[in-house]
């Protein structure tokens, strides 16, 4: 039976993949309030109090994220990365909270009395890197499929995903028993600095899929073919009408 693990609860409205009509009323419906005073916030502290309040304030998060979702996907990507670069999660990119994730899908399957080892995953959501699904590899997972509606990998992400391993090894061995060390030293052997095409083909050889553009809605693999789903910081984004086709697949 397949499972699908959310490893978090987190709900956010996005208008990517519904029609112009749905996402000019869902945008003024869910946000209007807060797209008002967003304006005035920004118009009223000074840049650093705003950049608090970027990270801070959740709806406002929401509300950058589906004004960019207005733009065509090859603007929204870059503009929505450099956003995440210059005031969010990736200004300085450090890898804990994805590790713990994986490290709780691991206990829930423990807990249910089946293998890491034994099963296949599918990710719903790779990001800028599939750090979640690298994370389970390096807990002993065979095989790992990423997939992503756009293809968000970024290379420099990966690299700095890679240095921070490399510098913080030790005590992240430590920090962390359950991590495979021998698997560590096979990961840090691939040259982040190749070409996107060679890094993600070096990750399938150790098991990592990585596909994207993918429809998590219409899938092109066998029935029953992965044991596990889960997704990181992903659902929130999607609209509940796609997830609820998502889940039926």
């Amino acid at each position: 039976m397949q499972k699908y693990i959310n490893v978090e609860n987190e709900r956010r409205i996005t208008l990517k993949d519904i029609g112009w009509k749905n996402k000019i009323r869902n945008f003024f419906k869910y946000n209007n309030y807060v797209y008002i005073n967003f304006w005035r916030l920004s118009f009223s502290y000074q840049e650093h109090k705003f950049i608090q309040i970027l990270k801070l304030n959740y709806l406002l998060k929401s509300l950058i994220q589906n004004s960019v979702a207005f733009l065509p996907n090859s603007i929204s990507n870059e503009v929505y990365f450099f956003i995440q670069r210059k005031f969010g999660n990736l200004r300085n990119y450090a890898p804990i909270s994805q590790f713990k994730a994986a490290i709780k899908i691991k206990n829930i399957i423990s807990k249910n009395k089946k293998s890491l080892n034994s099963s296949k995953f599918l990710e719903i959501g790779s990001g800028r890197t599939p750090t979640t699904s690298i994370c389970l590899w390096l807990l002993g997972a065979s095989e790992i499929t990423t997939i992503d509606i756009n293809r968000y990998f970024k290379r420099e992400i990966f690299k700095e995903f890679m240095i921070w391993l490399k510098n913080h090894k030790n005590n992240f061995i430590n920090d962390y028993p359950e991590i495979l060390k021998e698997r560590i030293e096979i990961l840090l052997e691939i040259n982040f600095d190749n070409q996107e095409i060679e890094i993600l083909n070096d990750l399938k050889n150790l098991g990592i899929i990585y596909i994207a553009p993918c429809d998590a809605s219409s899938l092109n693999f066998k029935n029953e073919y992965f044991d596990y789903h889960f997704s990181y910081n992903v659902l929130e984004h999607i609209n509940p009408l796609v997830i609820e086709k998502i889940f039926i697949e």
